[in-house]
């Protein structure tokens, strides 16, 4: 009798167990636009959940480069430990990007890919995207009324609820769009969440959420069927007029900036935008790179050495005093290009070893022909061009959790005849 309560005990603990595991796999994506905090806290009961159900501790070889190239950066920033001269402010960067090193890797040790249901995983990321855009329109239309001041229907008001950033929040409503647009969900579902989708995006003026908006629409006509592309196009010319309305029709809207012409001394005066800053950051940075253009200043240079050498320039210089401040002020931004800051701190030969990375990525991700982590991975590598995305919680928690389970997803090989999954490399 006892020795089958047993049974049955241990039989009930790995149930909830099995069952539990996915459960926080589906939070974990849940809560991602629910604010820094929220997703840390469901970040970490997923580690502790997974470090109860690892189901192997050997890596074959497929999985090991897999897991390696995929966190790559990581590696790259443990050996710019020893060759640092910032080493309090390495170690910091290491701390921080370290998920995309140990979730993918618990990942394949949990066989998470095996266990999760990747059609609730979605729906799960598409669920709390919705409710955090209804959140924040809520939010600022309430403001708006109480302070009667419309700023806080857009950009940073409009995200500050969740402490967001528009460009990550934009990435990740893009994401659901496309779940949205993949899954089986019915189409009064798809209507209602790419309206409130598409409203959000321009409340959040996200210049890169919007090209990719563009590129998500000319994506999905293309590889739609005859009527497809017919219901894509026409969404897509009316969200587009409606989009071009908006933005000619609000002069201060934020759009506007990517019609101006510039000029390299707008830094400092009425026509200084994101826009101009970053041409400055990233003329200033390659120049700065003209001294080391193969190793660069080291990791964590810089938060240390770039503005130094900016308040240098300064001195040396016959600038006006509100160019020299807007100087000071924009230097201790990060250079809101994720290339060009790894080139600054590991030169050419770090830059041309991730994008090696980058295309090995790929090419899994293609003999696997694992479209959805083909098209939003793309997704993230162009955010890559205007925000240090693997610098910031916002988008490592993205690239090491969303990217990282897509990555691993179980796909059947198209190309044989055989059911044959084709898991990490085929």
């Amino acid at each position: 009798m006892k020795l089958n309560q047993r049974y049955l005990s241990r039989k009930k603990i790995q149930k909830i167990r099995k069952n539990v595991f996915p459960l926080f796999a589906y939070l974990c994506a849940f809560s991602l636009a629910l604010s820094p905090i929220f997703t840390s806290l469901s970040l970490l009961l997923f580690v502790l959940v997974a470090l109860m159900n690892i189901h192997k501790i050997d890596l074959k070889k497929k999985e090991f480069l897999s897991i390696g190239c995929f966190s790559f950066l990581f590696i790259l920033y443990v050996f710019g430990l020893f060759t640092t001269d910032f080493l309090p402010r390495a170690i910091e960067l290491i701390i921080r990007i370290s998920p995309i090193f140990f979730i993918p890797l618990l990942i394949v040790l949990t066989q998470a890919y095996n266990k999760i249901n990747y059609t609730k995983f979605r729906l799960s990321f598409c669920i709390g995207i919705f409710i955090s855009c209804l959140i924040s329109f809520g939010y600022g239309f309430v403001r708006y009324i109480l302070y009667d001041d419309i700023k806080y229907l857009f950009y940073f008001e409009f995200t500050s609820l969740f402490d967001l950033h528009p460009t990550y929040y934009a990435l990740y409503i893009i994401t659901a769009m496309w779940f949205v647009n993949e899954s089986s969900v019915k189409v009064q579902f798809k209507i209602i969440g790419y309206s409130v989708y598409f409203c959000c995006l321009v409340f959040l003026q996200s210049k890169i959420g919007i090209v990719l908006f563009i590129l998500l629409l000319l994506y999905t006509i293309l590889n739609s069927d005859n009527k497809g592309k017919i219901v894509w196009f026409v969404f897509g010319f009316s969200s587009i007029c409606i989009l071009m309305a908006f933005t000619f029709i609000n002069k201060e809207s934020r759009i506007n900036e990517l019609f101006k012409t510039r000029n390299s001394l707008d830094v400092g005066t009425n026509n200084e935008d994101g826009i101009s800053q970053r041409f400055w950051l990233w003329n200033t940075a390659i120049s700065q790179l003209n001294e080391r253009p193969l190793t660069g200043f080291g990791l964590g240079a810089k938060e240390k050495l770039f503005s130094w050498k900016v308040q240098k320039d300064i001195l040396e210089s016959n600038y006006g005093y509100a160019h020299k401040k807007a100087l000071k002020s924009i230097s201790n931004l990060n250079l809101h290009n994720n290339y060009i800051q790894l080139a600054y701190e590991f030169g050419a030969v770090g830059l041309i070893l991730y994008l090696i990375s980058i295309i090995y990525i790929v090419k899994i991700a293609r003999t696997s022909n694992n479209v959805c982590f083909l098209v939003i991975y793309t997704f993230f590598l162009i955010v890559l061009f205007v925000e240090v995305a693997l610098n910031r919680q916002m988008g490592i928690y993205f690239f090491a959790y969303i990217l990282g389970i897509l990555f691993f997803e179980p796909r059947k090989n198209t190309n044989k005849d055989e059911n044959e999954v084709c898991i990490l490399t085929s």
